[in-house]
């Protein structure tokens, strides 16, 4: 999944299986899907279970076995299948903090890295986290400020239960 409120473009990516963000080391990328990224570790998963099913075995840690195929969903956009060609990109970012240079570059560093932690707080349920992200995406704290996608997390931590905090994300719509 592609977040563009993340400012390091090579971190703007999560995993469309397990929600990790950002994907480091190497994302792997579907080749006809428009949108469909995996981690590593997600990829060998993948990549295992398509071996089991060529050679006729059940998958691993399950009792049934389900297939994915390339029919429509209910948006009619076609789904992801795991028989599909993926291509991979090495991630050169590492998510370590800036510690040389301007003192400017170092906080917007750290800015950064707080709101990908944020987010992926929010993305796991916290709700807390989510009235975070949708402050810190109002004004472009540590990331790309994006009116809608706080709108989104706004709903999201009101709907969860977000502890309201005076002074920080206490007027939530």
């Amino acid at each position: 999944m592609y977040e563009p409120s993340v400012l390091c473009p090579s971190l703007q990516y999560s995993c469309d299986a397990c929600g990790d963000l950002p994907i480091l080391r190497r994302r792997w990328v579907c080749e006809r899907c428009e949108d469909y990224d995996l981690c590593e570790q997600c990829h060998a998963r993948q990549h295992k279970r398509q071996r089991e099913r060529a050679r006729g075995r059940p998958e691993s840690g399950s009792s049934t076995t389900t297939t994915t195929t390339s029919e429509e969903d209910e948006n009619g956009d076609f789904a992801h299948d795991a028989t599909h060609e993926m291509r991979a990109f090495a991630v050169e970012d590492d998510m370590e903090p800036v510690t040389k240079g301007k003192l400017r570059d170092c906080v917007l560093d750290a800015a950064s890295r707080w709101y990908v932690e944020t987010l992926r707080n929010a993305k796991q349920g916290d709700a807390n986290a989510a009235a975070l992200a949708a402050q810190m995406l109002l004004v472009g704290y540590g990331c790309n400020a994006d009116a809608d996608e706080a709108s989104y997390w706004q709903n999201v931590a009101r709907s969860s239960g977000a502890r309201r905090v005076e002074g920080v994300y206490d007027e939530l719509p």
